[in-house]
């Protein structure tokens, strides 16, 4: 049915402003033409790939944090690597498919080589893995360590690999990722030539170590997310130890997410690669302007030491004009720590004659002059006597708001139980459990955090112990 001119002519505007996103929907006339009323707009359309370069000079440091994703977010992305191996990729297709996971394939190429006796199966399922809404990346044909190699060895290992990918899906990879993370000069410099990017990871749960053990990657996967809020994972899908991990990780994060629904704070969201990176680049501020890191963080611990010569007054200026504050605006922020803190006399006695107490005030509040959104406190009540003990407590509880981080760091259980909403409790260097209190009481049968601290710990050696 043809349209009438005037309604051709909306209907090609909007089209031509909205395609090929969006579906127009248009009502009959009663002269037998049609006019637009509404525009389908399509759920979780992903941005173009491949998206602009995020690190076009393919510097390794800034890959590392970039695999990180967008600061804070909680937003995780599955890449594995050296497939596609029959038997283990297209059973762990299945999983991703039933969970409406996508995720970032980097090949190997030598299992799609003529001479490979499974190439025909391989080949299969490289184009079902495409099929399938994924990412396919380059991460050589033999995996081996390209600093070792000579230029000419390590661009046949690159350029190869992408011809043997092209060959089979019709389309060259655009992320790279070296194996083992080996990297040289060498390296950047043909990946800048070939406008790759370099992708990394930031959640290595060393599944190749963990032969046979589902149960075990997959604990490492969820303390990595839990410890790094979110991030790129890294799992290898050619071992069937780690394709089994995956429903499990899977699962935790749904049950994770209920929890986290039900205490009103932001849940994991497991993003497609092109969604992922787009979120990535909100990093790129940060990397590259270090002093904006600095601005958001403030620290605390028990050692720090002050200028003897400088009232309390004196320092919290100086830091002030450190941090950008104009004087109205530091005097102002001195006020409220002053009513906050209780600094009463500490503003305008020299740091000499401060006793431990009143030390310890003018360093936090040095500390968060600036209003910092992660603020770090490592023994900050070392020391103290009950009354500034109880000022400090009372200001981390004051400190909590959306948006805030605070990382609080002791020995005194007691503490933890009254300002912490989430633990993590270390010994000897190794993180034993992260979770709620409530979790931890319940999963170790204990009344309180000091007896489910040394049920955790016990038959381990003794020291070294923290929360």
């Amino acid at each position: 049915m043809a349209l009438n001119t005037e309604s051709e002519r909306v209907t090609r505007a909007i089209r031509n402003r909205l395609a090929p996103r969006h579906r127009i929907i248009v009502a009959h006339t009663p002269d037998g033409g049609a006019v637009p009323v509404a525009t389908v707009i399509p759920r979780d359309e992903p941005p173009p790939w491949p998206p602009p370069l995020l690190n076009p000079d393919a510097r390794l440091r800034t890959a590392w944090d970039l695999s990180m994703g967008r600061p804070g977010s909680r937003e995780v992305l599955f890449t594995f690597d050296d497939g596609p191996n029959p038997g283990t990729t297209d059973r762990l297709l299945g999983h991703l498919a039933r969970a409406r996971v996508k995720a970032v394939f980097f090949v190997c190429g030598w299992r799609l080589e003529t001479d490979e006796p499974l190439r025909s199966r391989a080949r299969a399922i490289l184009r079902e893995t495409l099929r399938q809404g994924h990412v396919i990346g380059n991460h050589t044909v033999r995996h081996r360590l390209l600093p070792t190699l000579t230029p000419p060895q390590l661009a046949h290992e690159i350029d190869h690999n992408a011809d043997l990918i092209e060959e089979v899906i019709g389309q060259r990879p655009h992320l790279f990722r070296p194996p083992y993370g080996g990297y040289s000069e060498d390296v950047r410099r043909h990946l800048v030539g070939l406008r790759n990017e370099l992708w990394l990871w930031s959640i290595d749960p060393h599944d190749y170590d963990l032969v046979g053990d589902s149960d075990r990657v997959a604990q490492r996967v969820i303390v990595g997310l839990g410890n790094h809020a979110g991030g790129t994972v890294l799992l290898h899908d050619t071992h069937a130890w780690s394709v089994n991990a995956v429903p499990k990780i899977l699962q935790w994060i749904e049950r994770e997410n209920r929890d986290r629904a039900a205490q009103g704070r932001a849940p994991y969201v497991i993003l497609d690669p092109a969604h992922y990176l787009q979120g990535a680049r909100q990093r790129l501020p940060l990397i590259r302007d270090p002093e904006a890191i600095r601005a958001c963080i403030g620290v605390v611990n028990g050692g720090m030491g002050l200028p003897a010569r400088l009232t309390g007054r004196e320092i919290l200026h100086s830091f002030a004009r450190l941090y950008g504050l104009t004087r109205a605006q530091a005097d102002a922020r001195i006020t409220e720590l002053d009513t906050r803190l209780e600094l009463g006399r500490t503003l305008d006695t020299r740091a000499a004659e401060y006793s431990t107490g009143m030390k310890q005030k003018v360093v936090i509040a040095r500390a968060v002059i600036h209003d910092p959104a992660v603020l770090i406190l490592d023994e900050a009540a070392s020391g103290l006597d009950i009354f500034a003990r109880r000022t400090l407590l009372d200001f981390v509880q004051a400190s909590r708001a959306p948006g805030r981080l605070t990382v609080y760091s002791t020995h005194v259980m007691s503490e933890v139980e009254e300002v912490c909403d989430r633990v993590a409790i270390l010994h000897e260097g190794v993180l034993i459990t992260l979770g709620t209190q409530g979790g931890i009481l319940e999963a170790t049968g204990e009344r309180t955090l000091e007896r489910a601290f040394f049920a955790l710990v016990r038959g381990q050696s003794a020291g070294g112990a923290h929360v």
